[in-house]
C-alpha cells in the first residue's frame, strides 16, 4: 500500500472512529474552561462538559485509557460487524494514528452542549493534525447519556 493511500486510509479511520466512538474532550485544547464542578481529584464525569473536557484532554495527551474512560461500558463492550468490540476498534485506530505521528484535537464551547433529561449532544470541532503539520478540520457531534451521577459518551 502506498504512503498516500495509507495516509488517506488513516484519516478515514480517524473520522470513522470519531463518528462511531464519539470521543469526549477538553483540557488545554478545549475552548471551555474546567469541567463541571468536580473536586479536582480526578476526571469529572458529573456533567457533559466535564466528560467532554476529559475526552479532549485524553486526545491531547495521546492517552487511550483516558479516552476509553469517557465512554459508557455497555457501548464499549458492543461488538461491531467485524467481531471487535467498540473498545478494541477504538484502541486499534488510536494506536495507528499515534504510530503515524498524527494527533486529534477536540474543541467545544458551553453553547455547543444541549442537555435533554439524561441525554446530551455536544457539537465539536475536530482537528486532525498529520505528522507533516498539515491539518484537516470538521464538525463532529457526540452523544452522551447519564447513568446514576455520571455522563458518558455513547456515540
Amino acid at each position: 500500500m502506498g504512503v498516500g493511500m495509507r495516509k488517506a486510509m488513516t484519516l478515514g479511520l480517524a473520522v470513522c472512529m470519531l463518528l462511531a466512538l464519539a470521543a469526549c474532550g477538553g483540557g488545554n485544547n478545549s475552548s471551555s474552561s474546567g469541567g463541571g464542578g468536580g473536586s479536582g481529584s480526578g476526571p469529572d464525569f458529573s456533567t457533559p462538559k466535564g466528560t467532554m473536557t476529559e475526552l479532549a484532554a485524553g486526545f491531547a495527551a495521546g492517552d487511550s485509557d483516558r479516552i476509553v474512560a469517557c465512554y459508557d461500558k455497555d457501548y464499549l463492550a458492543t461488538k461491531r460487524d467485524d467481531g471487535k468490540t467498540n473498545e478494541e476498534r477504538m484502541r486499534a485506530e488510536f494506536k495507528e494514528l499515534a504510530d503515524d505521528g498524527a494527533k486529534l484535537t477536540i474543541k467545544f464551547e458551553d453553547a455547543d452542549i444541549t442537555i435533554d433529561g439524561d441525554k446530551a449532544k455536544v457539537k465539536t470541532k475536530l482537528t486532525f493534525t498529520k505528522k507533516d503539520g498539515t491539518t484537516e478540520e470538521e464538525g463532529e457531534g457526540f452523544e452522551l447519556v447519564k447513568k446514576g451521577d455520571t455522563w458518558k459518551c455513547v456515540k
